[in-house]
């Protein structure tokens, strides 16, 4: 899956090094929403900081360890997708996504979380993929709802944001309950 089609007009794509310019601005753009929830996210992300999340993201691939997506509509980066890791050995993966907030309330998410749900649960043969978030992300765990997954519950203080302790939603969706 290096490319898949979402809409007539909308694309998740392998993210290269010549997206950093345009990974750096929407992020930049979209701080004080992103980084609600995820504390990379500032005002003061820029090319370097994305270039080297691409490397990065291109060497797990290269690992076979987990693959990131940007979300493009009509040409233009909407947002990043992708499995956080692939866990051959127990045969599971965790999505993570973020959208900037112009694109918010399209079905894009949701559209590209069931494509990665299919082709881990399918193509990939895994077993399992969990979607987790704050607890506090009603929108985010709005998608893994919308699509089926199974609420696993919540991990009280799971993650730290800046500098706090934050309870963390669990969802998960099962090969078996994909498929059926």
């Amino acid at each position: 899956m290096l490319s898949y089609g979402l809409t007539a007009t909308s694309e998740l794509r392998l993210l290269m090094p010549h997206h950093a310019v345009e990974l750096a601005a929407v992020v930049s753009k979209n701080a004080d929403h992103i980084g609600r929830w995820l504390q990379w996210a500032t005002p003061e992300y820029d090319e370097d900081a994305a270039r080297v999340f691409i490397q990065r993201a291109l060497q797990k691939l290269v690992d076979n360890n987990g693959m990131e997506l940007g979300i493009f509509h009509e040409n233009r980066l909407a947002g990043v997708t992708g499995y956080l890791f692939w866990d051959w050995r127990s045969r599971r993966t965790e999505i993570g996504y973020w959208l900037a907030t112009e694109y918010q309330g399209q079905g894009l998410m949701t559209r590209a979380v069931r494509a990665l749900t299919g082709y881990a649960l399918g193509e990939l043969g895994l077993n399992r993929v969990e979607i987790r978030m704050d607890v506090e992300n009603d929108r985010s765990a709005a998608i893994p709802e919308r699509l089926g997954y199974t609420f696993e519950g919540v991990r009280h203080q799971y993650d730290y944001l800046n500098g706090e302790p934050r309870d963390t939603r669990f969802f998960v969706m099962l090969a078996e309950n994909w498929h059926s």
